[in-house]
């Protein structure tokens, strides 16, 4: 997931275009592939600033939760009534695999990004 972040980070319309086609029923009937870029890429972009705040990747943070960002998730399901009550953070996330999650080399997905052919 990381790795495939850091690709969209670095290659937005390449990362639709892949999506589409590995799973076409993302795309909007009658709609060709442009418009459909213009579309989506508003919406992946905006996306990807908070998915890329605060450089996950110079700070090898890809995957980390902040435990008062989680808190506020709690607290704002249960006022939306997605679940009954308040959960034990403890048991929906952990920050143990953040460091196999970016145990990875950048080079590696920054030239896949650049040299990405349809």
């Amino acid at each position: 997931m990381a790795k495939a972040t850091y690709f969209t980070s670095l290659n937005p319309t390449a990362a639709l275009k892949i999506m589409y086609k590995a799973y076409p029923q993302t795309r909007t009937a009658g709609q060709t592939v442009e418009q459909e870029l213009k579309k989506d890429l508003i919406a992946l972009n905006a996306r990807l600033e908070l998915l890329v705040a605060g450089d996950p990747m110079k700070n090898r943070t890809w995957g980390k939760y902040e435990p008062d960002a989680i808190a506020e998730w709690d607290r704002f399901a249960v006022s939306a009534k997605i679940i009954k009550g308040p959960m034990d953070l403890t048991d929906i996330y952990t920050n143990k695999f953040v460091e196999s999650y970016n145990n990875f080399d950048p080079a590696e997905i920054e030239r896949d990004a650049k040299n990405w052919k349809e």
